[in-house]
């Protein structure tokens, strides 16, 4: 079985210009990965004093970052229109509540303030 030559005349340009869109394409999705990567990377040194000042202990914080990291980083990760140009950025509050609290603490509390939030709404509206 002979590989792929790319310099033979029975490829059509059709085949070269497929192969170097894909390569182009994976070139971008990587480098959006390690830039997200960098980012949370750097968002977790930066949130790591204000969870032990939270919470109190270095130890309980590491481990806190070590369950908890991934999922907070992209759950509190906000993407922009595509046509905005502007780049994702995620909230540091946000990220910091939720590795202290976990993901499923975080969002329920999201919800219950979401709760209350609408509830003070309709207070708010009610006829007097």
């Amino acid at each position: 079985m002979a590989g792929l030559d790319f310099s033979s005349p029975g490829h059509t340009w059709l085949t070269r210009l497929a192969l170097g869109g894909g390569a182009v394409i994976l070139v971008v999705v990587l480098a959006t990965r390690w830039q997200a990567a960098r980012e949370d990377s750097k968002l977790r040194d930066d949130s790591f004093a204000p969870c032990v000042a939270r919470v109190g202990s270095e130890m309980d914080c590491r481990d806190r970052f070590d369950r908890n990291h991934e999922d907070c980083a992209r759950l509190t990760r906000t993407y922009p229109s595509r046509t905005t140009g502007a780049k994702a950025h995620t909230n540091p509050e946000a990220y910091l509540d939720c590795v202290v609290h976990g993901p499923d603490g975080w969002i329920e509390l999201n919800r219950l303030k979401r709760i209350e939030g609408e509830k003070s709404q309709q207070n708010d509206l009610s006829p007097r």
